[in-house]
């Protein structure tokens, strides 16, 4: 187990803050290690009323351009991530949720950078999405997929971000079991 020496917090704003710890190995080794820490995300995953999966574009300024994504966000406080997730629908597609069920949840680079879980839920709507919601986050060409499409696009690389790709394959995983 690392030994912790110093903790030394270097950035915090409303969404991450940046610490640089110095750290001892087992081995006596001792170096410096940054991360972020992130308040925890919900994420969903909609099957809308024609058994589709709905999908939208996102711009991500890091990587300065559109990805395919799901509706998600990070936990407000005093709110569930089933509550995040409910919320995130509404405002990012438009959609109001008729049921829901987590399936789980995941480090997102716990062993590179940062401390911040995803939780995944998989929800049903009666709408269908048609480029509703709130247009404040650069959120684009919501659109409703089949599965075979969905998986399609991830084999071809077209979902890049993991957290999409993860979350959905899971989804797919929970629809195929529960058909079967």
């Amino acid at each position: 187990m690392w030994k912790t020496l110093t903790h030394t917090k270097k950035y915090e704003d409303p969404w991450v803050t940046t610490w640089s710890d110095d750290v001892e190995f087992p081995d006596g080794h001792k170096s410096t290690y940054g991360y972020l820490e992130f308040r925890d995300g919900a994420h969903v995953v909609i099957i809308d009323k024609n058994n589709k999966i709905i999908l939208f574009k996102q711009f991500r300024y890091p990587v300065k351009k559109m990805c395919w994504s799901i509706p998600g966000g990070k936990i407000d406080i005093n709110e569930t991530p089933e509550q995040t997730a409910k919320r995130e629908a509404e405002e990012e597609v438009g959609v109001k949720i008729k049921s829901i069920e987590q399936l789980g949840k995941t480090w997102h680079f716990c062993g590179a950078f940062n401390n911040e879980k995803h939780y995944i839920f998989l929800a049903h709507t009666e709408d269908v999405a048609e480029n509703g919601g709130e247009n404040n986050e650069s959120i684009t060409n919501t659109r409703a997929f089949t599965t075979d499409e969905i998986l399609k696009m991830i084999d071809n690389g077209e979902i890049e971000e993991n957290y999409v790709a993860n979350a959905l394959q899971i989804a797919l995983r929970r629809i195929k079991k529960t058909k079967n």
